[in-house]
């Protein structure tokens, strides 16, 4: 299910990921948190769409916007993964 065998299926299999989380957050109560996400999926979509950059950033913020300030170290981490993942 997780390595798809184009860039279409990779896409909508993206999509129903990012559907089915939104679905489970909002199942938790938080409005705030799917709006913060939905904003996020916007911000990546069109940061992708227009060939730009800082897509990690934008995760970055939103984590931080929901659940509080992680360690520099940590951050620096994720954005390392990111970038060996995504580019």
């Amino acid at each position: 299910m997780f390595a798809p065998p184009n860039a279409d299926v990779a896409l909508l299999l993206g999509d129903y990921l990012y559907a089915h989380g939104l679905v489970r957050v909002a199942a938790a109560g938080s409005v705030e948190a799917v709006a913060e996400l939905a904003e996020l999926i916007s911000t990546c979509a069109a940061l992708q769409a227009d060939g730009g950059t800082g897509d990690g950033e934008a995760w970055v913020a939103t984590a931080c916007r929901l659940g509080g300030s992680p360690a520099v170290a940590e951050v620096e981490h994720a954005l390392a993964a990111h970038a060996a993942r995504v580019g």
